[in-house]
């Protein structure tokens, strides 16, 4: 039998430390406020709404959370692993036989953030050329972040390829 006590207890010690370790290398000031209140939420042993600002700040530092299951807390936790990378991209917007490159900021499995000089078409082809393999698909753009990047949705991959891009940018 689970002692359920015990293992809260062992989830906000990683949390706790994980806090002390995050806050350290921290650059942005909402993740930093999101730390702070989690700690004195701890601290009143209100530990549900601790969770909820200790998600909030892994979702702005694109850090998995140290959890093992899903939990209704747990409303940012991202389906895939998400980082940083520098990929070239080749977009293909149906109207024209050129390819565009453009550049991958960020990544996982369901989409991504690129940076380009002019705005990507609400929906394209693109390929993405990893390691040892190639990635072919549908992308739409759902956000604008500034005014040269742009929010990515990939639509229509297999398992297969999202399984690849997951194992890709988790090994980086």
């Amino acid at each position: 039998m689970r002692n359920v006590g015990t293992d809260r207890d062992q989830r906000v010690e990683i949390l706790r430390n994980q806090m002390l370790t995050l806050s350290k290398s921290a650059d942005s000031t909402e993740f930093f406020r999101a730390l702070v209140r989690a700690r004195d939420l701890i601290q009143e042993k209100q530990y549900s709404e601790a969770m909820r600002y200790f998600v909030h700040a892994f979702a702005i530092a694109e850090l998995d959370l140290p959890v093992d299951r899903p939990t209704s807390t747990n409303r940012f936790k991202r389906r895939w692993a998400r980082r940083k990378v520098r990929l070239p991209m080749h977009i293909h917007d149906f109207t024209d036989v050129s390819l565009v490159k453009a550049e991958v900021v960020s990544m996982s499995a369901g989409g991504c953030l690129i940076s380009l000089e002019t705005e990507p078409p609400d929906e394209f082809n693109f390929s993405l050329d990893l390691d040892a393999h190639s990635i072919n698909g549908l992308g739409k753009r759902v956000y604008t972040e500034g005014s040269k990047k742009f929010g990515v949705r990939f639509d229509g991959l297999s398992s297969r390829d999202e399984d690849l891009l997951n194992k890709y940018i988790i090994s980086k």
